[in-house]
Order: C-alpha cells, then structure tokens, then sequence
C-alpha cells in the first residue's frame, strides 16, 4: 500500500512538470562504493528518479543495496532516501553541485560461519556531498557523486567470543563515505 502512495506522488510530480513545462523527470541506475564505515568497505547496486523543477534545483529520489564482508561476519545495508541538489557551475557539457538529503536504512547483519546468528534494524540518516553531472547527449548523463552519511540510530556491533550482535542502546553518529557512479535518462525534457 505504501509504494501505491509513492506512485501517485511521482505521477503529481510528473504532472505538474508537463502542466508548467518546468523542468525534467530522468530515471538511472547506479553503482555506490562504501569506505571507511566501522564494517569496512564494500559495493551495492540501485537506482535514482530525478525531477528538476527549476534551472539550480533538482530532487532525486533513490535506493541503494549495499554489502560489506569482513573475515568473520558481513553487512547489508538498503538505503531508501532523497536528496536536493543545488547546481552552482553548468557550462555544457558539465554540471556541478552540491546535495543534502535524507535517507531510510535497514542493516543486517550475520556471521559466515554461523548464519542463523543475526541481527537487524531500521534507522535514519542524514548525507551531504559534491557532485558532477557529464552530458553524453541531451538525455543521457553520467553523473559522480561524493557524499558522507551519517547515521542516527543505534549501531549493530559484532562480538566474537562468544558470536553474538549487541545494538547499543542510545542513537550514536557513526558515518561513512560513499562514492556513487550512475547513468542517467531523461524521460522527459519541456
């Protein structure tokens, strides 16, 4: 029921866009590098929505799927967010900009050796960044983003001896780089 609310807001959104001939709607894949996160470093895959209501501005919406293996126990993490972005320097056929936004995660993690010992939780994060867009033509871009999330919810922290997760018990401001690499469509252009 959820995603049957998010369908009829990215069809308002389409509609406005075409009603005011005010900006672009451009669907991407991506691929997202997490580094120096308490789990280590480790890939994902997702995807991204944009709509760019005015010139300077553009909200994208995004999911990413992201897994970190250490020796003895790994880490998945699903991102479900949004950011704005704010271009401060365009000349074609590069874009530049700086973004903030918000996301959804949910963090599992399990030993490898022992999968039925696990742990899970949902949280809340915050990102910010710097980011390119490279025009390859008047639909197609691909864009690098830069950006450093953190996290607002209790962290998950594996003990060895004996195996078991413990979640501490207050919110902390763990973080963790991402480097995002995404091609880009627009679907429509005013």
């Amino acid at each position: 029921m959820k995603w049957f609310h998010w369908i009829k807001i990215l069809l308002f959104c389409f509609c406005i866009a075409q009603a005011q001939k005010a900006g672009t709607l451009s669907l991407g894949v991506r691929t997202t590098y997490n580094t120096f996160s308490s789990d280590g470093s480790g890939w994902g895959t997702g995807g991204q929505i944009r709509w760019q209501p005015w010139k300077k501005v553009n909200i994208e919406g995004f999911f990413d799927y992201i897994t970190i293996k250490t020796k003895t126990y790994a880490s998945i993490y699903y991102h479900i967010g949004w950011s704005v972005f704010y271009y401060f320097f365009y000349r074609q056929p590069w874009y530049f900009f700086g973004f903030m936004g918000h996301c959804f995660d949910y963090n599992h993690k399990y030993f490898l050796k022992q999968r039925f010992i696990r742990r899970f939780r949902w949280g809340s994060a915050i990102q910010a960044g710097l980011g390119s867009h490279f025009l390859l033509s008047q639909r197609t871009d691909i864009t690098t983003m830069v950006q450093y999330m953190i996290h607002l919810t209790p962290e998950i922290i594996p003990q060895e001896n004996p195996p078991t997760f413990l979640l501490e018990k207050r919110n902390t401001l763990e973080g963790h780089f991402l480097i995002i690499l995404s091609i880009n469509y627009r679907i429509f252009i005013p």
